[in-house]
């Protein structure tokens, strides 16, 4: 009989007290909530190289004789979320690479090595996690000599 009381009350307790828990919403169910990021881009520039965690200069122009570039971004508020860097050529997606940003300021950067061909506009997207570029910078790819 003891027994039987226990679990009545566990039973009841876990009834009045289980919707003060979380509940897991999938986003197929109805009102679901999506996640929006708030986060900002500081600052996103194209360098030469990064040293000590900062740009060593900004270029907008890179001659084909160079053929490595950095995308660096200064990132605000996007504490535990990822954020993508996409480079583009031609309006096509040549590379991607995600990044965990792990405090309210954090600063990440990504290359490219050039192909000495591939001249003309490249573009770098800051993709936040719902899929939204929250920032963007280009730069121009030069044949050398010009």
């Amino acid at each position: 009989m003891k027994i039987l009381l226990s679990l009545f009350v566990f039973s009841i307790s876990m009834a009045l007290f289980s919707p003060l828990h979380a509940q897991e919403i999938s986003p197929e169910s109805p009102g679901a909530k999506t996640t929006t990021a708030t986060g900002s881009v500081a600052r996103a520039l194209f360098t030469t190289a990064v040293a000590d965690r900062e740009p060593v200069d900004e270029i907008k122009d890179l001659k084909n004789d160079a053929n490595k570039i950095f995308f660096f971004t200064d990132i605000k508020g996007l504490a535990g979320q990822t954020i993508i860097h996409r480079w583009e050529y031609n309006g096509q997606v040549m590379f991607e690479i995600s990044f965990k940003i792990g405090g309210p300021s954090w600063r990440v950067w990504s290359n490219k090595t050039l192909a000495p061909g591939w001249l003309g506009k490249w573009k770098v997207s800051v993709v936040d996690s719902t899929g939204n570029a929250i920032a963007e910078s280009s730069f121009t790819y030069t044949k050398a000599g010009q």
